[in-house]
């Protein structure tokens, strides 16, 4: 009886053939996969502006302030008063408590999926503050008064809408934690409403940031993560280049004020109302963004 079996030839028409699928298919696959991780970290973020507009109800529409004093030692950025509001965990007993807050939950909505997290490891090997990129996390390693080491997230907090009562450093400050080269009137009022234009949170390379409307756009070897992020002050002042990132697709996700998720592209980040009295008018560099 004959054998039937495959030619050389035919047996090569199917591998031809099987690795041609594999090539059309891998892209499909990779933009699946990135769109999915987008829409979780979308989910995130909206999370992470509904847990802010509970805290305003729980505090008669006050803003949480930007705590920092080295002689203290005390650190208090939007992590440990918006923690609890965003795992839905017991609330503080005031903004300085954190017993209460289970950090790993938190940690994982405050990360975007796109991007691996640090090992304890990783951090202890790399210092004690490290600023984040298209696709790494920041950490800041000085959480010890909350008991916990280190905190790390892909996300960022709009500097503007930080309330009253701040320190930086070791100087109290008058009006929030505004820098000397940043207006005090660019801060939203106490008691504003959520606003549909104004970012609250969003994918970023720093726990924070304020932007200017005349921050000049950062260099694309920055903006597409070429080149890794340093503590790089702007020439203006503001923090513009916090924000512009090509982590999905063109632009980032933000979460305004009012609760509502984006996509945005960089160059639009400009016509976002991040401070108050923001003219949006772009310096001519913007539009070269991509």
């Amino acid at each position: 009886m004959r054998r039937n079996a495959f030619t050389l030839v035919e047996l090569l028409v199917v591998i031809s053939i099987i690795a041609l699928l594999i090539a059309l298919l891998l892209p499909v696959l990779a933009q699946a996969r990135a769109y999915a991780n987008s829409v979780i970290c979308m989910s995130n973020q909206r999370q992470m502006a509904m847990a802010l507009m509970d805290y305003q109800t729980s505090y008669s529409g006050d803003m949480f302030p930007y705590v920092y004093d080295t002689n203290s030692g005390l650190f208090n950025t939007w992590v440990i008063p918006l923690g609890p509001y965003v795992v839905n965990s017991q609330k503080q007993a005031n903004q300085y408590s954190s017993n209460q807050i289970d950090f790993q939950k938190l940690e994982s909505v405050l990360m975007c999926p796109s991007v691996p997290a640090w090992s304890e490891a990783a951090i202890n090997a790399n210092g004690y503050a490290f600023c984040g990129g298209v696709a790494q996390n920041w950490w800041w390693n000085g959480y010890g008064q909350y008991q916990f080491k280190y905190f790390q997230s892909s996300y960022g907090f709009n500097s503007w809408l930080y309330g009253p009562g701040g320190t930086s450093g070791t100087q109290s400050l008058d009006y929030f934690v505004a820098p000397s080269s940043n207006p005090p009137a660019a801060y939203w009022p106490g008691h504003s409403g959520p606003n549909s234009n104004v970012p609250a949170f969003g994918d970023a390379i720093w726990v924070d940031g304020g932007p200017l409307e005349n921050d000049p756009a950062p260099s694309l070897s920055y903006v597409t993560g070429v080149t890794n992020w340093a503590y790089q002050p702007p020439s203006s002042g503001g923090d513009m280049q916090r924000w512009c990132l090509t982590r999905h697709g063109n632009g980032v996700n933000i979460a305004f004020w009012d609760g509502h998720v984006e996509h945005v592209e960089v160059k639009q980040l400009w016509n976002l109302s991040w401070a108050a009295g923001w003219s949006a008018h772009p310096p001519a560099s913007v539009s070269q963004m991509p």
